[in-house]
């Protein structure tokens, strides 16, 4: 058989032949596009999360169990493999289209295998290309780089392993078709052929380069999310439970009080609530806040429902934990400016029912009125903040919890790119992030959390809100400078991304940001009884 592949093709394997070296490299390609998927899953997550900005950092916390981190890779890795398949498809559509037209014109065996190969080849060697080009930048810094080399990373994978296969199948139908018809007919067929593969190729490619028709096409041929693309989140608990042992009832009903109670001010005019009104999705609809005595605070207030689950608190992280967290605005002098941790706790101990209150809350202790106490009872409150939403019953297996607009608008998010940061039980929350990752952000007044860590990689740095509730928190950002979700989306694709979005996918991601305003907990955050004349 070798012998006469050598001079003619034969008609049983003489097509397959022809494109089986290309389908080889092709399968490389995409053995190459998903290891370096992961590869780059790695680096990202070392890029972007609470780890060093190292190469080794991700394999090394995933060595040491850290299932988070693992959990984290997996969906960047299957985001990164899934960006650019659209151009996966074309590539390879017009790689094994031309190898079929040059066979079935009678081109010489020799040069068909010739422009097979040549066509895998390339593919691969272009992927290769994309490998050199992105290794030179995760862990060094540059996260722009790294984020472009990884957009174009895929390119020639699976859609071309799609369209060499499609291929196979059309030309072995030519083949028995060429028995009963002519040359002119065979000439004509390849092009028909190869309109069925450019829509083979294409049939479930997601979209990266956002433009009109592509927003067009979103909403009126939604692909959906895939069971793997969807695992990148998870529902909602119904506490966020502190390690070690569960809060206590007295414990929670101290917190809830001291949340209301305007004593904690130095004016006794402001209190948690005043900012983070729990009737108003926790924040307080202002550029910044108001303080005691009418000062101006310096950063928009976050939302403190589902934030006792973020893995810091504050915009720059300088707290990790919602009790560390409960201490900071009373003792903060544009907040609610108390003095002093004693002045504050002089005045619950004038109060008989916060000495009682106290008691009940933590048992044993010979002074349980203290600042860390106060922390603690707030903090304990804080964790049942919880705003489970129709998003949550989705993931849970309720599919008919979101309308077909809202999945796609899901899918529109993910594949944007947007889940890269926002994902998780909380979509956010649980990454550091520069602002202005792409392009450089508008202002540059704050300098992020640098002030925490006084390390020159966190200047602009900002922790990654949650989006659960945003369309309820405006206005956004740190600076409380946009007031529109459409300009946030749109904000977010320029600078963090390095997209243009257009209105119909802004539209489109918004229908689904409304699935994840949740349900207020109404009597949970109820406005109990506050003690009397200790003002």
């Amino acid at each position: 058989m070798s012998t006469t592949f050598a001079t003619t093709f034969t008609r049983d394997d003489d097509l397959l032949r022809a494109v089986l070296p290309g389908l080889v490299l092709a399968t490389l390609t995409l053995l190459l596009g998903f290891g370096l998927g992961v590869v780059f899953g790695l680096n990202e997550e070392a890029i972007t999360s609470r780890l060093a900005a190292s190469a080794a950092a991700a394999p090394a916390a995933i060595y040491h169990g850290d299932t988070t981190v693992i959990k984290s890779v997996l969906g960047k890795s299957w985001t990164y493999m899934q960006r650019s398949h659209l151009h996966a498809g074309a590539l390879g559509t017009t790689a094994v289209a031309l190898t079929m037209i040059v066979v079935l014109l009678g081109v010489r065996p020799m040069l068909a295998r010739g422009i097979s190969v040549a066509a895998g080849a390339g593919a691969l060697g272009y992927s290769s290309f994309w490998v050199w080009a992105g290794s030179r930048a995760p862990g060094m810094g540059s996260t722009g780089a790294a984020t472009e080399s990884l957009s174009w990373l895929a390119i020639p994978s699976s859609g071309l392993v799609v369209a060499a296969t499609c291929a196979v199948l059309v030309l072995r139908v030519l083949r028995v078709l060429r028995r009963p018809f002519g040359t002119m007919t065979m000439t004509a067929l390849p092009l028909v052929a190869a309109a069925t593969l450019a829509a083979c190729g294409r049939a479930d490619a997601p979209l990266q380069r956002v433009d009109s028709a592509s927003a067009r096409s979103a909403t009126t041929a939604p692909a959906l999310l895939t069971r793997a693309e969807l695992s990148m989140f998870a529902g909602l608990p119904t506490v966020m439970a502190p390690q070690g042992a569960p809060n206590s009832p007295a414990e929670v009903a101290l917190g809830r009080r001291l949340f209301y109670e305007t004593l904690l001010s130095n004016g006794h005019d402001v209190s948690c609530n005043s900012c983070h009104a729990l009737n108003g999705y926790g924040a307080d609809g202002r550029r910044v806040s108001f303080g005691s005595v009418g000062h101006v605070g310096g950063r928009n207030a976050p939302t403190v429902y589902n934030a006792a689950g973020h893995l810091s608190q504050f915009w720059d992280g300088r707290a990790s934990t919602v009790e560390e967290q409960a201490k900071g605005p009373i003792l903060n002098a544009v907040e609610m400016g108390m003095p002093s941790a004693g002045a504050v706790l002089d005045h619950l101990r004038a109060s008989a029912t916060y000495r009682a209150a106290f008691a009940a809350a933590f048992p044993g202790q010979a002074s349980p009125i203290s600042y860390d106490n106060v922390g603690r009872a707030i903090g304990a409150f804080e964790r049942g903040l919880v705003t489970p939403s129709r998003w949550d019953a989705y993931l849970a297996g309720d599919t008919a919890a979101l309308t077909l607009p809202e999945r796609v608008g899901l899918a529109t998010f993910v594949r944007t790119g947007c889940a890269s940061c926002h994902s998780g039980v909380f979509v956010g929350g649980q990454m550091y992030r520069r602002l202005g990752l792409v392009a450089p952000w508008p202002t540059a007044s704050d300098s992020g959390r640098i002030a925490v860590t006084r390390a020159a990689a966190d200047l602009f740095v900002f922790k990654v809100p949650s989006l659960r509730n945003v369309e309820k928190t405006g206005p956004y950002f740190h600076d409380g400078a946009v007031a529109s979700l459409d300009s946030a989306i749109l904000l977010m694709g320029r600078h963090q991304l390095g997209v243009e979005l257009d209105a119909p996918r802004i539209a489109s991601i918004r229908i689904w940001l409304t699935t994840l305003t949740g349900v207020l907990p109404g009597v949970y955050i109820a406005e109990p009884q506050l003690p009397v004349g200790t003002r």
